[in-house]
C-alpha cells in the first residue's frame, strides 16, 4: 500500500502542476479580471483532501471489498457535505465572485475525482486475484 500512496501523490501532484500552469497561464495572458486569490486555496485544499480520502480508501481495501465499499460511500458523502458546506460559506461571504468560484471549484472538483477513482479502480484491478 506504501507505493500505492507514493504512486498517486506523485500523480496528483503532476496533475495539480499542470493545473497550476494552465491557469496561471490563463489567467496572466487571457483574462485576468476572472482570477481570485482563493483559487489557490482551492487546489490545496482539494489536493490535500483528496491524499487524505484516497489514502484510508486504500487502507480500507486490505481488509474486505464490502468494507472498502462502504467506506467509499461513506467517504464520497462526506467530501460532498464538507465540499458544500465550503461552497455555501464562501458564497454567503462573497456573493460578488459567486460564478466564477462556483465554476473553478466544480471543474477542479470533477477533475481531482476523476482521478481519485480512476486510480483507486486500478488499485482494486491489479490487486484482484487472477
Amino acid at each position: 500500500m506504501t507505493s500505492e500512496i507514493k504512486k498517486f501523490i506523485f500523480g496528483l501532484s503532476k496533475l495539480t502542476l499542470v493545473l497550476s500552469l494552465i491557469y496561471f497561464l490563463f489567467f496572466t495572458f487571457v483574462d485576468k479580471k476572472l482570477f481570485l486569490p482563493v483559487f489557490v486555496f482551492i487546489i490545496m485544499f482539494l489536493y490535500g483532501f483528496t491524499i487524505l480520502i484516497h489514502y484510508y480508501l486504500l487502507k480500507s481495501t486490505t481488509v474486505r471489498l464490502a468494507r472498502f465499499s462502504v467506506f467509499f460511500m461513506l467517504s464520497t458523502t462526506l467530501k460532498l457535505v464538507i465540499y458544500l458546506v465550503f461552497l455555501v460559506i464562501y458564497l454567503i461571504l462573497y456573493k460578488e465572485n459567486a460564478i466564477n468560484f462556483v465554476i473553478f471549484f466544480l471543474l477542479n472538483y470533477f477533475i481531482f475525482t476523476f482521478y481519485e477513482i480512476k486510480s483507486i479502480l486500478k488499485f482494486i484491478k491489479s490487486s484482484e486475484p487472477k
